[in-house]
């Protein structure tokens, strides 16, 4: 690969916090810095001409709801052969000039023009994403479509392939308080229905505002609303041979399992949601994960009805104790104690069940639970 030139390409608003940070991590790597600010308010532009540097451009624009315009508007600025998009809390673990010789081994020479670069995103939680796609060629071919979580696109008639490439980036997720991601919800959810309208039959911007939308929208809804969105048939039971084959598909049914388990829909519905997510993405943790807490959940509840039966039947006329474990009875509290340990109500768990030791009802399950609860409060 002959020489070539990259651009960092940031999109600021009010990012004082972190954009000395990220900069300090790439002056030093690219050979242009374009920076678009939308209208900050606060000391993050004096931050950015703090630096002095000639290599970094910035460009104040005008913010008209779209983040597809502020990224289209650093490709036109940008004067290299590759850009490379950075958000601003992020900040390049690759800080010296071998991040060139990184994305010249992970291009293939021939079809360099028609492939996307994707680093290595670590966030503050250890999570790591490998297949966001960051680095492209300013060859006139690519541009984003989206008001939010835009989406990278290459002029009709073509094609481009995501590769892997070798450069780390930290993401650090920061959020300043609470009410900051409310109004971000907002915005969001705002901006989200301005994707579905202008594209009604692509399912990526259903996924996202459903996502964005997840806590604030009755599960039921969510459940029913993306079911009916990757479905092909809607007159036609659920099945694998019955729903959209698209990137999105499998995100979705993701999200169909977590509201499947707020709901605790019934068995046989959820179980079909994960067994489609097998078959999509094979062997993946996320169905045996939400299996799990299902079952964690339906097991909660079950124990709720058999702990409110049993007090029920503990409070009845009929009960036949004679010749019993216990001819008062106290097996049937020393049960109600076990359950309401399990629901972790342990002070009242503690208190009924020292109770039945000390009115007579000794048993090795009995001495385990309060054992287990000195042992919990040592």
């Amino acid at each position: 690969m002959d020489d070539f030139t990259v651009t960092a390409a940031i999109i600021v608003k009010n990012e004082e916090r972190c954009i000395s940070r990220c900069i300090h991590s790439i002056v030093n790597v690219f050979d242009e810095i374009i920076i678009i600010d939308t209208g900050s308010d606060d000391n993050t532009v004096n931050i950015i001409n703090s630096f002095n540097n000639d290599l970094i451009k910035t460009f104040s624009v005008e913010w008209h709801d779209s983040f597809s315009e502020a990224r289209n508007i650093a490709i036109r600025k940008s004067t290299s052969d590759y850009i490379f998009f950075i958000d601003a809390d992020e900040y390049l673990e690759t800080s010296d000039k071998r991040i060139h010789q990184r994305i010249t081994s992970a291009s293939e020479s021939n079809t360099r023009d028609y492939q996307v670069l994707c680093p290595k995103i670590i966030d503050h939680n250890g999570n790591v994403t490998t297949s966001v796609r960051r680095i492209l060629p300013n060859n006139g071919l690519f541009f984003y479509l989206g008001y939010v979580h835009e989406d990278l696109r290459i002029t009709k008639g073509s094609s481009y392939t995501p590769v892997s490439v070798d450069i780390t980036l930290h993401h650090d997720g920061y959020t300043n308080e609470v009410i900051i991601e409310k109004e971000k919800a907002l915005r969001n959810r705002k901006l989200n229905i301005r994707n579905i309208t202008l594209e009604p039959e692509n399912l990526r911007w259903y996924y996202f505002y459903y996502r964005d939308s997840f806590e604030t929208l009755y599960p039921n809804e969510i459940y029913h609303s993306l079911l009916k969105k990757i479905t092909l048939n809607n007159n036609q039971p659920l099945s694998y041979e019955n729903i959209k084959q698209d990137a999105y598909t499998f995100a979705i049914l993701d999200l169909i399992a977590r509201a499947c388990v707020m709901i605790q829909c019934s068995h046989s519905d959820f179980y079909l949601i994960t067994r489609l997510m097998d078959l999509i993405v094979p062997n993946n943790t996320n169905s045996i994960y939400y299996n799990a807490v299902y079952e964690l959940f339906n097991w909660q509840v079950k124990a709720t009805r058999i702990m409110f039966n049993l007090v029920r039947y503990r409070k009845g006329a009929h009960q036949v104790h004679e010749e019993m474990l216990h001819s008062d009875g106290l097996h049937i509290d020393a049960a109600i104690s076990f359950y309401l340990y399990e629901k972790k109500q342990y002070v009242q768990a503690r208190k009924l069940l020292s109770s039945v030791r000390d009115c007579g009802f000794k048993t090795d399950l009995v001495d385990e639970y309060l054992k287990e609860e000195t042992s919990r409060k040592g």
